[in-house]
């Protein structure tokens, strides 16, 4: 599911960003203030609060960003939400960073310390990107618990399919979205009466197949559909039935 492969790479860019944080602004010992630092024997009061200092300016710059894409998101939403953000995310940077300059020079926050709260930013709506679209926009996990939240009495896995069906499918025009999306990219042309992949689309087939053979995943997802067959015969061992 894609929201689960989201949050493990969010998860390993909240490590960097932890690692990264700690050693711009500890790399000897502790810090005196905002990206300076003193023998790790002194000042741990004053070191807690710089520390919480820190993480409130790199707070201020994602909770600012995020505020700006919620509402450009009521006024001009796209159709991409994982796109739009990193787009947003790259014109919202230079923001950022005037204001990191404007307080350097007036001497709020030192260069080190700029970095390490520019670097948290970058990071933390890097995890939002990559969780947030993906879960709202495109889990079949989420339409799922949905429609089972709207349904007193259950169903059945034959009326979850159908609802599914209707709702992710149908109203929500999965496919269609889908295929202008892959237009839009590249990685798909059409020709008035056709889709056909293009050269950008087979790339990135290739290395979707070398990874899906690396960790064993579900051949059926990016497999040519003989091989797919063959793999899956005669034991389908990638769908388990349900306890």
């Amino acid at each position: 599911d894609l929201p689960v492969d989201a949050a493990i790479i969010a998860g390993g860019l909240s490590n960097a960003g932890s690692f990264a944080f700690i050693r711009t602004t500890t790399p000897l010992g502790l810090p005196r203030r905002c990206g300076t630092v003193e023998p790790a024997t002194r000042n741990y009061r004053g070191a807690m609060k710089n520390t919480a200092y820190l993480l409130l300016a790199a707070a201020l710059c994602t909770t600012g960003y995020l505020a700006v894409f919620a509402v450009k998101r009521h006024l001009w939403p796209s159709s991409i939400l994982l796109v739009e953000g990193a787009l947003l995310l790259l014109a919202f940077a230079p923001v950022v960073v005037v204001a990191l300059v404007i307080s350097c020079r007036k001497r709020t926050l030192t260069v080190e310390g700029s970095v390490a709260v520019f670097v948290i930013f970058l990071l933390s709506t890097a995890c939002f990107n990559l969780t947030v679209p993906a879960i709202f926009d495109r889990s079949v996990s989420l339409y799922l618990l949905n429609a089972l939240d709207n349904s007193p009495n259950g169903m059945t896995e034959q009326a979850v399919q159908e609802e599914l069906m209707r709702i992710y499918f149908d109203q929500n025009y999965a496919v269609r979205k889908r295929l202008h999306e892959q237009v839009r990219s590249g990685s798909v042309r059409y020709d008035g009466a056709r889709y056909q992949v293009t050269e950008n689309g087979r790339t990135i087939m290739a290395v979707a197949r070398f990874l899906s053979r690396l960790y064993n995943l579900d051949p059926r997802i990016v497999e040519e559909r003989t091989r797919a067959d063959r793999l899956l015969a005669p034991d389908d061992s990638h769908s388990p039935a349900p306890d």
